[in-house]
């Protein structure tokens, strides 16, 4: 597997700069790829680093899941299709954006990256003893080649507030992928419960620390409060803003459906008259999926809010 993902990286640069030298780009077209791209990159991030940080913390035995490891390894191609993509319209715009050198090195460094994180996971996902610490220094590497493609170059604070933003935002859409990919169609199960258990605990957490560092961001990019709500990088800021509250609502319903039961149920002793059935798991689904269709949109926003001009 890694061998193939090198050749493969390795003939998409080729031929990224093929096209790179032989190909111009207008630059409104160019603008809107690099927004998918970015959205493509973040979907993808959130397939295989939220996956990886689920199991982690929420599902340890999901680590050997068929559905699980497809979705990492689709997550993981993903990021790497939205890099040599992104690598090849950074190029061959007509008008390059400001700091084209920084982000055609940070996205060099991703492909690094990637290749380095196939070795990983294919030692991750069967299951093998593996160290936590190298998992997470690639993600840290790889969230950072994510934050240096922006157009504005950022400081080491705002570099710091966005990789936590971006894990964040991973192990909360993360989880919520691999409910509703590998867990959910099994039905209530003891994994489920479990797993639906700690999530719960773990969401809110996650969605605090989006709040906090994405407000943080906001105000660092745009300069003050008042240029959030006076300049054409504020509409799209506070669509996103809506998307991740509409997030948090479909989330709220989730977790008191968990808490009614999953955490509250009761268990009397196997046997027993009376004992209660597995919980619907209908319900769960709806606001599941109302999440993920939100997420979804949030992330194609965040696209689009990242080439924004923040001083329009």
């Amino acid at each position: 597997v890694a061998a193939g993902a090198v050749v493969a990286f390795g003939l998409a640069v080729v031929g990224v700069r093929t096209v790179a030298g032989s190909t111009a780009v207008p630059a409104a077209p160019a603008a809107t790829v690099l927004a998918a791209t970015r959205a493509l990159t973040y979907l993808g991030l959130v397939l295989s680093l939220g996956g990886v940080a689920f199991v982690a913390v929420a599902w340890p035995p999901g680590r050997g899941d068929r559905r699980l490891v497809r979705t990492v390894w689709l997550g993981w191609a993903l990021v790497g299709l939205a890099t040599v993509l992104h690598l090849a319209f950074a190029t061959t715009a007509t008008r390059l954006p400001l700091g084209a050198d920084r982000i055609e090195t940070a996205l060099g460094a991703r492909l690094i990256v990637l290749l380095a994180g196939v070795v990983w996971l294919s030692t991750f996902v069967p299951s093998r003893p593996v160290p936590r610490a190298t998992g997470l220094a690639l993600f840290v590497a790889l969230a950072l080649t994510v934050v240096h493609c922006g157009p504005v170059s950022v400081g080491v604070a705002t570099s710091a507030v966005a990789v936590a933003h971006i894990g964040a935002a991973c192990v909360w859409a993360g989880g919520l992928a691999v409910l509703a990919v590998g867990l959910l169609p099994t039905g209530a199960t003891a994994a489920l419960d479990a797993a639906l258990a700690r999530f719960a605990r773990i969401a809110p957490v996650c969605v605090a620390a989006l709040a906090v560092t994405g407000t943080y961001h906001a105000l660092a990019r745009a300069g003050s409060v008042g240029h959030l709500f006076t300049t054409t990088y504020c509409y799209t800021y506070w669509l996103k803003v809506c998307g991740v509250a509409a997030m948090v609502v479909a989330a709220n319903s989730n977790r008191r459906y968990v808490l009614r039961h999953v955490v509250a149920r009761p268990d009397p002793p196997a046997g027993e008259p009376g004992r209660p059935g597995p919980p619907p798991v209908q319900l769960l689904g709806l606001y599941l999926g109302a999440e993920i269709a939100f997420a979804v949109l949030v992330m194609v926003v965040t696209g689009v809010l990242v080439g924004a001009p923040a001083g329009d």
